[in-house]
């Protein structure tokens, strides 16, 4: 087998990974490719060495795992040779570390909505297996375009056969590299997104992947049906994108108004440019609710909450919830600080981490998907004398006095 079989063998890598262990994974790839098929030589341990810069013994290890495995077989005097090989095969992962795929750091802290999302998830999922190591992988250094600018050095952190979790399709252009590692998959995102990427959905479910679902949708059908249940008949919907006549925010709120038999207006479905200030969008909610007199707000994203209470309530002067009643998607911490503390609907994310592990121990795959649906916290910012209660299932990162809470 010629050497330029192998010479491009990237020898870029974790500082975590072993040189050898990362070489093996490669040649592994290129098995499991079909670039290396059975009774193909590989290059000599001296010879692969020399054009990779690295001491023959490491080499020599890398095709010793490579022989444990069965894949290869070492002839004295005659080389090495790849075997017959039954389907595509994993290198041995005895660490049983569950690794959680965001965008960018700023994802892994407080100071986004997704940041609690992933936070929770990892709660639940390191509660329902202390033993098994959660570990959060960037894909990019870049806030702004972050597939533009992947850290493959974090990226490739991720051994062969490892355990990748991954909520929504953001990261489709790594996904032929997670493929080629043959990752065991658990893919979470929207009951909606399918049609949009067909293709990447097919590759997941050709590779095995485990498919869990929220369903946004009913979840802005839910909170309208709600809402109209206490009396409201203007109910508001207001997000933070452009141009997304699809959305299930709005595909929801169409159904909530069938289902509760109200006249739906679309003036009352409202996009915000995503970089708008907080003043111009304190500025929005005045004119939309100038233009059509809404009584009831839902809030699709929840790191806009403070500017639209302040418009509500400051410049508007309404009362919250005599005059306008208020919901935000995904429960936050800082809901019960507010003067009137503020309804969520969220979905289970401690209960989706806590079933991640669970897909990851069970031995057979898991048929089928995992439907989440969402629930109600409801507060005073929709009900009266509703309390400002906090639903541990959704923020079990804090902890607060009852009493506290009351006074």
């Amino acid at each position: 087998m010629p050497l330029s079989i192998l010479e491009n063998l990237n020898m870029q890598r974790h500082a975590s990974m072993p040189i050898y262990q990362h070489i093996a994974e490669q040649i592994l790839s290129k098995i499991n490719s079909g670039k290396l098929t059975s009774g193909d030589k590989l290059p000599t341990e001296h010879s692969l060495a020399k054009h990779l810069g690295i001491n023959r013994l490491t080499v020599s290890k890398s095709y010793q795992i490579l022989e444990e495995m069965n894949l290869v077989k070492r002839r004295r005097g005659m080389g090495t040779f790849i075997l017959e090989t039954q389907g595509k095969q994993n290198l041995k992962n005895d660490d049983k570390t569950i690794y959680i795929l965001s965008p960018h750091p700023i994802h892994v802290t407080l100071q986004l909505e997704a940041s609690l999302i992933e936070r929770r998830i990892h709660y639940g999922a390191s509660m329902e297996n202390s033993s098994s190591l959660i570990q959060a992988v960037p894909v990019s250094k870049k806030l702004e375009n972050p597939l533009s600018h992947i850290d493959w050095d974090s990226v490739r952190n991720i051994p062969e056969g490892a355990q990748v979790f991954v909520s929504n399709m953001w990261f489709k252009d790594i996904l032929p590299f997670l493929l080629e590692r043959n990752v065991q998959g658990v893919f979470l995102s929207e009951q909606q997104s399918e049609i949009e990427y067909y293709k990447e959905y097919q590759q997941l479910r050709d590779a095995g992947w485990c498919f869990m679902k929220y369903d946004r949708l009913s979840a802005m059908e839910q909170a309208v049906e709600y809402l109209s249940g206490l009396g409201r008949s203007k109910i508001a919907v207001i997000k933070r994108y452009q141009n997304e006549p699809q959305h299930p925010f709005r595909g929801g709120m169409i159904a909530g108004y069938e289902k509760c038999g109200m006249i739906y207006n679309e003036n009352l479905y409202k996009e915000i440019n995503p970089k708008s200030s907080f003043l111009e969008l304190e500025n929005e909610i005045v004119e939309l609710w100038q233009r059509t007199q809404f009584d009831a707000l839902v809030v699709g994203n929840a790191d806009i909450i403070r500017p639209v209470y302040k418009a509500l309530n400051k410049k508007l002067k309404l009362r919250i919830p005599d005059d306008v009643a208020l919901m935000s998607f995904s429960d936050n911490p800082t809901y019960i600080d507010f003067e009137t503390p503020v309804t969520a609907i969220d979905f289970p994310y401690v209960d989706i981490g806590r079933e991640i592990t669970k897909i990851f121990n069970r031995k057979q795959p898991i048929l089928g998907e995992i439907i989440f649906q969402a629930t109600i916290i409801e507060r005073e910012a929709t009900r009266k004398n509703a309390g400002a209660y906090i639903n541990h299932k959704f923020m079990p990162e804090i902890s607060v006095n009852k009493n506290q809470v009351e006074n």
